[in-house]
């Protein structure tokens, strides 16, 4: 009991003992409580996020691969991209396949001689299918015509019959074990079944086939001579029996039903299809024979040809490649045979028992020169019609029911027959929630793709979903379909107040960061549309954790985005009210599957699964989709902050044990008096120290708790700055049981072992030694005789005080150590925050750009591969200038209506008319358009009609025909159409009337506009049909409103975020369409050139050429720069047409070195660049080659292809130089002969222009010249544009020309560089006269020298060569009628519509990237840096674009911004003025009045400037044509919020828009000609969100730290005092001010703690600068730039701390009697 007591004693007397060091214990236990706060609040933060993430995501594995599809579902529209299935592939092995150069196609055997299947035997086991074939030989329709196989019974028939094979070899495979059917382990839809459990549906749908079947009579009224027609049950046209109710499996019966009913459409069409000729007489048994290759016979049939019968000796072979000799049996014909003959030869041979026989086309040598299959019509296989634009995009969307319903099931088999599905569309129900047929569709579609997943070890999960914008809240949702996932995890996150799925329809889920924006609770409503939602609960999912509405914007956006959950049911009236205006406007659902491999071989797989979607293009790999953020976001910010609080935790612990230690020991000496009298009385020292445990007992029990429940809630604080980035549960909190053990146990039970061991340490001395420690002062006597010596002479005040300090040194040093680093991590701190605002200031330092965007690469030796330009004014700058009024909406500038689309529309500026008084004149085309005489009022006689009238109908369907033909550089907008509106409203006079005598009437605003209404008649017409030959598919039934007719099909093609810049009228005017046309806003946008090179020290560095005038960069007159004098030197040096021995300097800097044959190319890095290659001020890099895409031609050995010079291409003018239009109208004003020495693209032999360097955009497919009498004759209502004619010195005229025809582009080859026995005419049947477009054997001295020299530059063998001509772009190639087909040239579908496509697919010409090699081959480029551009953000290395292009091979030709004159400059009456009419009638026009200009002023300028939109200014702003970059300083990403523009993957100058496929090599169909895009603003955006959630948290531990700092700065601070106490109560005692007691006792040590924080912080600046030197040395650059504030906070908080210490700790010593405070010091 004593020994109890005694222990509580001591507890009791340490208890009283703390309380003397108020301050150090405050400390501690501050420091205690702050590092368990950490480590809590990181655990359940880490915790509360990871709960809703594994749950949602975490459990889910990332997926391999992402592919989308985008379903139109508007009526004959499909999407752009294809998503047809051919659904035969699931039932055919892997290996059946016809493959062309490793090209597969789908092949069905139908004889066994290839291999027993169910498909053989469906053929050959009995007569079934041969006498359901004879029987319907021929077939009554109810217009009593005759037709074969149309009957309903044929498709119900033979379907069964395949069905009954199909289900006879699954029931052998899986129930009998019956090798026979062993070939099925490799049928794709066998890896599906696999996956179904219970197989017994395999039996019973079976046994359900045959019953059906055995109603059928197959042997009755069977007619083999096909005298008469004989109804029976293989033959009629009654609803079938199917007796559906029991079948097990629906899924798998319906998918097969619908497989061999296209297959049984496949073969219809051999009778359909003209080509094939089938005589009616025997067809059915013709047909079976002629496809199968049985021998009928067997059958006790004649048989029809018995050439078509197969045996082991004729049967065909799969597999070709083309350039082998011929061995193996293929259908042969010559190299030279017409497609027509060619069907005749397949007919000759039979198929053999092939769905699709290999053509293999000879030459003399026997050598395959090419292969097809192109005879054989594959349509039906994917249940489309023959079509070009027919596509399953077309036929369902994402939201339709794909469910398998009873009901559903039914109606497809009981209220009609499935058979229609191959051939017709009328049955689409577009809007309805529930259409039988078209979820059946998507039923195909979804079990295609699960079939070939299975098939390929994938999984497989489906996404629906569409994107709608709601414009009156401007306010974009992304619309997710519930539908049943395996995969996916959604999450009700307010499931505890309410939150549940949707139930009813007009149910939502929606997401949590629009729904916390916006205040928005359960049972909230939203309009959508004209719908209203009903919010049902927060909902978030695997795939939208992380919550972007839109990929091509991966940022939240919470505040206007949102995405919502809902059923088809919901969703179907928001996308039908879509479709009545252009408002709130759906014209696109996605779905998105995602694939999960099986196993590690993942690239064997994507690549067995796309071989059965061949369309699938859109493949992402996990890393490149946007969806992946969801996996990786949250797991790399939750590590990296748990590493980071965790290590503040652990550095607060150890400091707060360290300040335990010190405390201890502190305790220890105040009470070393009462220690050693109890020692002295025999008291163990293990009990006394026992008793200093008293803090570590408080910190366990007290303050460890409170820490805990205080970091437990601190997440409900830290937890809300992450839900603006991922979806978190709010209404829960997370308790982490882990952080108050490992605070109990591991730093509450630490701080109790360490204060006893250390309270046991002090005392376990004897208790004399003890005694001796009071009052002693230890002397340092050597620092003391050192002081002594050395300050021999200073003042006594100094010498005292460093003695003092030299007296206690130990706690001197320790001072001032703990100063320096608690300097260090305070500075290091603060720097963070000061470091990552700066960081983020400086990494864009010097870019003005806000939007970058990566285009097509040009093939540089491909004339027309490049793109044109639109210049058009800033878009804030032209919306504002839009007006409403009642009468109607208009620009108050009549030319903006037109910005976006002039001088790159189909329609021409001009129109040449030639009077009947022999004169000529040119009209502006929209004055031509609105005073012809198909506009005229009624009220006008002839005499006030133009003479030269044509109709606005074939005007505008004649020029969009002929020059949108090829999208090589054209543009459509309204606008373009509005322009005729200005035109009538702006006109002073009637513009009506223009050209006329009643051209001098002035109308009312009303007048004018009822005249504009009349022209909207014939646009009603024109406009509808121009955008279905175009965009194919047709723009539908036209809504009697051309502008919204252009609008919806416009939509089709726009991006969901896209929407919400097409709300204003303005921009929907402004809104274009088009191909290969680049957007320029003036004097804010630049183009570049970006090139790929390989130097002596690195493999690929990309360089980006900048135009001298570019915006982009903040550059002060860079030395990059050149002027176009020396360019063009460089250029005459690069095509061997400079003097090598001549040197080319300009301001110092030598470009070319005659003697050393080097051409030296300045260049500017950025400092990411600098760093990442290691470049310096005048380091030189040596060029080893520039890659770029090339034309290559077929050159005289085989399989060798040669580089095609760009100088080959030729224009050839001759008719323009020749024409009475030149020869009246400007050669007797072009006394200088600038337009027929320097007109653009003139070369030396000026007869020819080089086709490079002329606008895409002003070339035709109408023949312009006729010849009489030996002169070329300019014909009427030619097309006209401005031309200009500049010399070398930028002096020149402007002038007005004809079109460029593409019938005079000439390609010259020499002829002994290809081979004789190559047909390089290529001609086929269809080619009416090769003499049009084709010439041979012509000599060198006949082509133009520039052709000639390059040739010759280039290859040897060209020297003393005869040549070929051809004209690729001809269409003669394969037309008679070509001079003018107008919009024929669209609408009229053709397969190798010239000479230049058919010789890209047939191997003439092929494109491939590779070396640029230069008719100079004995130059050699070096690069050097001449400056350093001070930018970080990407690694980027600048030079001039000028000699970018020439290394590139492209041209220096810029394309000028060209006025839109159609009026006079200046108003001649302003809007509001009064005006008077010819009748004396007073007219207030709410418009400006102008004069229209006198065109013909046009036809020759002398100061080619006046032409210009803006004079002199707009040279500043002009830009080269060959580029493949953009740079844009507008915010607003205008090349994808104005205008879609297209092209195709080749980008060769040929995307000719009637031909089908539209690429000239590959099979793919139009895409964005954007390939990349980096918007600067949103990428600054999400920095800015992720900096500042940064800041944040970093505050809350920098806080930590600098209390941290400032309670250790306390704690030693005490302890130094502590030493001194006695010391200065004694120079109190002495009569010493408190003044000179503190100086003489912390004079030195503050000194030197001052050196310490100075020291310190620089050391901590120079370390923080060190990290950008460590990156730096990895390649990486960062402008990491330390701000001034950290440095004076950083000397406030440590200075308060160090002397705020003092000030406290000395506050006794300073206030009381030295009597008194001597007394205290001896108790």
């Amino acid at each position: 009991m004593n020994k109890f007591r005694n222990n509580f004693l001591f507890f009791k007397q340490s208890l009283k003992s703390i309380f003397k060091f108020k301050i150090q214990f405050l400390s501690i236990l501050l420091l205690s409580f702050m590092s368990v706060l950490v480590l809590t609040s990181s655990l359940t933060i880490r915790d509360r996020l990871n709960d809703t993430y594994n749950s949602v995501v975490g459990n889910v594995e990332k997926f391999d691969y992402q592919l989308s599809d985008q379903l139109s579902f508007m009526k004959g529209q499909p999407s752009t991209n294809k998503v047809s299935k051919e659904l035969m592939l699931s039932f055919l092995p892997k290996d059946s396949r016809t493959v062309i150069d490793s090209n597969e196609t789908i092949n069905i055997n139908f004889n066994s001689i290839y291999g027993r299947t169910f498909i053989t035997e469906a053929f050959e086991k009995d007569n079934r299918m041969l006498n359901t074939f004879i029987s319907n030989t021929f077939n009554e329709d109810d217009s009593s015509n005759w037709n074969a196989f149309t009957s309903t019974a044929f498709f119900w028939t033979t379907r069964m019959l395949m069905l009954e094979s199909f289900y006879t070899d699954l029931d052998l495979y899986y129930n009998h074990d019956d090798s026979n059917v062993n070939y099925l382990k490799n049928v794709p839809i066998i890896s599906y079944i696999d996956e179904i459990d219970d197989k017994s549906f395999i039996e019973n749908d079976l046994n359900n086939i045959k019953s059906n079947l055995s109603k059928i009579k197959f042997d009755e009224k069977i007619n083999e001579n096909n005298e008469k027609f004989e109804l029976n049950d293989l033959n009629n046209s009654r609803n079938q029996i199917n007796d559906v109710i029991n079948i097990q499996n629906k899924d798998i019966y319906l998918y097969a039903s619908n497989a061999f009913s296209s297959l049984f459409a496949f073969i219809r069409e051999f009778l359909n299809d003209s080509n094939w000729k089938f005589d009616r007489a025997f067809r059915g048994k013709t047909l079976f024979q002629f496809i199968t290759g049985q021998d009928l016979t067997k059958w006790s049939q004649k048989t029809e040809n018995s050439n078509w019968i197969v045996n082991e000796k004729n049967k065909l072979d799969d597999v070709i490649e083309i350039g082998k000799i011929k061995d193996k049996n293929y259908i042969y014909v010559n190299s030279s045979t017409s497609k027509n003959d060619v069907y005749q030869e397949i007919k000759k041979n039979g198929l053999k028992g092939k769905s699709t026989p290999i053509v293999a086309f000879i030459d003399e040598n026997n050598r395959i020169t090419k292969a097809s299959i192109e005879n054989i019509n594959l349509n039906p296989l994917s249940m489309n019609s023959n079509s070009l634009n027919d596509d399953w995009s077309g036929k369902f969307s994402a939201i339709n029911n794909s469910n398998m319903s009873d009901q559903f099931f039914a109606s497809l088999f009981s209220e009609r027959n499935i058979e229609w599905v191959t051939w017709k569309q009328n049955n689409y129900s577009a809007f309805e929630v529930d259409s039988p047929w078209t979820n059946n569709m998507i039923n195909n579609y979804r079990t295609f793709l699960k079939i070939a997943a299975a098939y390929s070890n994938f999984e497989i999960e489906f996404r629906k979903e569409f994107s709608i914008f709601d414009n009156l809240n401007q306010i974009q949702y992304k619309a997710v379909v519930l539908d049943e996932y395996n995969k996916t995890n959604l999450k009700i996150l307010n499931e505890n107040q309410g939150g549940r799925l949707p139930l009813n329809k007009g149910e939502i889920l929606i997401s949590e960061q629009y729904a916390k924006a916006h205040n928005i609770k359960n049972n909230s409503e939203i309009k959508l549309g004209p719908q209203v939602l009903t919010v049902v609960g927060i909902a978030t999912d695997t795939f939208s954790y992380y919550p972007i509405v839109d990929e091509n914007v991966p940022v939240p956006q919470y505040k206007n985005s949102a995405i919502i959950y809902a059923s088809e049911a919901t969703f179907f009236p928001i996308v039908e009210n879509s479709q009545s205006s252009s408002r709130e406007q759906i014209v696109n659902t996605t779905i998105n599957y995602f694939l999960w491999s099986k196993d590690k071989q993942v690239e064997k797989n994507i690549e067995n699964f796309t071989s059965f979607t061949p369309f699938s293009k859109n493949i992402k790999t996990f890393n490149e989709s946007a969806y992946k953020m969801n996996w990786t976001l949250q797991p790399s910010i939750v590590s990296g902050l748990l590493i980071i609080m965790i290590s503040i935790s652990i550095i607060v612990g150890i400091t707060s044990l360290l300040g335990v230690i010190i405390y201890i020991k502190k305790m220890v000496k105040s009470n070393i008096k009462q220690i050693a009298i109890l020692k002295a009385l025999g008291v163990n020292s293990l009990p006394i120290a026992c008793s200093y445990a008293v803090i570590g007992l408080i910190i366990t029990l007290l303050i460890i708790p409170a820490a805990w429940i205080t970091g437990t809630f601190i997440q409900l604080v830290f937890i809300k700055m992450f839900v603006p980035y991922f979806s978190i549960q709010l209404s829960q909190i997370s308790i982490s049981l882990s952080s108050l053990l490992i605070g109990v146990f591991l730093f509450g039970f630490a701080i109790i072992i360490l204060s006893v061991i250390f309270a046991y340490i002090e005392t376990r001395e004897d208790v004399t030694l003890m005694l001796n420690k009071v009052g002693k002062i230890k002397q340092e006597a050597l620092l003391i005789n050192w002081i002594n010596r050395v300050f021999a002479n200073s003042k006594f005040t100094l010498r005292f005080s460093l003695i003092v300090s030299a007296s206690a040194i130990k706690n001197t040093t320790t001072t001032v150590f703990v100063i320096f680093m608690s300097s260090f991590l305070v500075f290091f701190g603060l720097s963070i925050p000061a470091l990552v605002e700066t960081t983020k200031n400086g990494y864009y330092n010097h870019l003005n750009y806000s939007n970058q965007h990566r285009f097509e690469d040009n093939v540089y030796n491909a004339p027309l591969s490049k793109s044109t330009i639109s210049y058009t004014e800033d878009l804030s700058k032209i919306d504002l200038n839009f007006k409403s009024s009642p009468l109607m909406q208009y620009y108050a500038n009549p030319t903006y209506s037109y910005d976006s689309s002039f001088d790159v529309s189909p329609l021409s500026k001009y129109i040449y008319s030639k009077n009947q008084n022999g004169t000529s004149s040119i009209t502006n085309t929209f004055k031509y358009i609105v005073n012809d005489s198909s506009n005229a009022a009624t009220s006008l006689n002839n005499d006030q009609l133009n003479p030269n009238s044509t109709g606005l109908f074939q005007l505008v369907t004649e020029q969009f025909g002929n020059n949108f033909a090829n999208g090589i550089g054209s543009q459509f907008s309204v606008g373009m159409i509005d322009q005729a509106l200005n035109v009538i409203m702006n006109s002073y006079y009637d513009a009506t009337a223009y050209g006329t005598n009643a051209y001098s009437r002035i109308n009312s605003d009303i007048e004018n506009y009822n005249k504009f209404n009349i022209i909207t008649k014939n646009l009603t017409d024109a406009i509808p049909m121009i955008l279905g030959a175009i965009l194919g598919g047709g723009a539908g039934e036209s809504s009697g409103n051309w502008k919204e007719d252009i609008l919806s099909i416009i939509l089709k093609n726009v991006p969901p975020y896209v929407e919400r810049y097409l709300q204003s009228p303005s921009r929907k005017e402004q809104y274009g369409f088009g191909y290969n046309v680049k957007k320029v806003t003036k004097n804010e946008d630049s183009l570049a050139t970006n090139i790929s090179v390989k130097t002596n020290e690195f493999d690929n560095i990309s360089l980006t050429g900048i135009n001298a005038n570019q915006k982009a960069f903040d550059l002060n007159n860079s030395k990059i720069f050149l002027s176009e004098k020396t360019a063009s030197e460089i250029e005459l040096l690069v095509n061997n047409q400079w003097d090598m021995s001549k040197s080319i300097f300009e301001n110092n800097f030598v470009y070319y070195n005659a003697n050393t044959k080097t051409l030296t190319i300045p260049i500017m890095p950025n400092s990411q660049a600098k760093n990442k290659y290691d470049l310096s001020l005048n380091k030189g890099l040596e060029n080893q080659k520039v890659v770029a895409n090339q034309l290559k031609f077929k050159s005289k050995n085989d399989n060798e292809f040669l580089t095609l010079p760009k100088q080959a291409w030729v224009y050839n003018d001759s008719d323009f130089l020749n024409s009475d239009y030149y020869n009246k109208n400007l050669s007797i004003k072009d006394l200088d002969l600038d337009i027929h020495n320097f007109r653009t693209g003139a070369l030396k032999d000026t007869t020819y222009l080089d086709p490079a360097n002329l606008d895409n955009n002003k070339f035709t497919y109408k023949i312009q010249y006729s010849e009489e009498n030996s002169n070329v004759i300019l014909d009427n209502s030619a097309y006209m544009f401005n031309d200009f004619a500049i010399d070398d010195k930028q002096k020149g005229i402007s002038y007005v020309r004809p079109y460029y025809q593409y019938e005079n582009i000439e390609l010259f080859i020499p002829e002994n560089l290809i081979s004789k026995d190559t047909n390089w005419a290529n001609e086929s049947t269809k080619t009416p006269d090769k003499s049009k477009y084709f010439k041979e054997n012509i000599e060198a001295t006949e082509i133009p020298e520039s052709v000639k020299n390059a040739w010759e530059s280039m290859y040897s063998d060209a020297q003393g060569s005869k040549y070929i001509k051809i004209k690729p772009y001809s269409l003669s190639y394969k037309r008679t009628d070509y001079k003018n087909k107008g919009l024929g040239n669209i609408i009229e579908k053709e397969s190798n519509y010239v000479w230049y496509a058919s010789a890209m697919r047939d191997n003439l010409l092929k494109q491939e990237k590779d070396t640029i090699k230069y008719l100079n081959s004995n130059l050699k480029i070096d690069y050097k840096v001449v400056d350093i551009l001070n930018s970080y953000n990407a690694s980027m290395i600048l030079m001039d674009q000028k000699i970018a292009n020439i290394i590139s091979n492209y041209s220096l030709v810029k394309k000028q911004d060209v006025k839109n004159n159609v009026f006079e400059d200046d108003p001649k009456v302003k809007a509001g003025h009064t005006i008077t009419d010819n009748n004396g009638n007073k007219i207030v026009s709410e418009f400006d009045r102008y004069e229209l200009h006198n065109d013909n002023d046009d036809i020759y300028l002398n100061d080619w400037t006046k032409m210009l939109s803006n004079g002199e200014k707009s040279i500043n702003y002009s830009q080269y044509m060959w580029s493949n970059m953009k740079y844009s300083n507008v915010e607003e990403s205008i090349d994808l919020t104005t205008g879609i523009w297209q092209g195709t993957s080749e980008n060769n100058g040929l995307l000719m828009i009637g031909q089908s496929p539209i690429g000239n090599i590959s099979d793919s169909y139009v895409k964005t000609g954007i390939i990349s895009s980096k918007l600067l603003s949103t990428e600054k955006e999400l920095i800015k969100q992720i900096t500042g959630l940064a800041i944040i948290l970093g505050a809350f531990f920098i806080i930590i730290v600098i209390i941290t700092a400032s309670l250790l700065i306390m704690l030693i601070g005490d302890i130094y005092i502590a030493s001194l106490q006695r010391f200065m109560i004694l120079m109190k005692s002495f009569g010493y001010s408190n003044w000179k007691t503190q100086k003489y006792s912390f004079g030195v040590v503050s000194v030197l703690s001052i050196l310490a924080w100075l020291f310190s912080t620089l050391l901590a600046a120079g370390a923080m600068s060190s990290v950008s030197l460590i990156l730096a040395w990895y390649g990486l650059a960062i402008p990491m730039a330390i701000t001034w504030w950290p440095f004076i906070v950083s000397a406030i908080i440590i200075g308060l701390s160090f002397f705020g210490s003092l000030s406290v700790i000395t506050r006794k010593v300073r206030k009381g009697d030295p009597a008194g405070l001597l007394n205290e010091t001896h108790e």
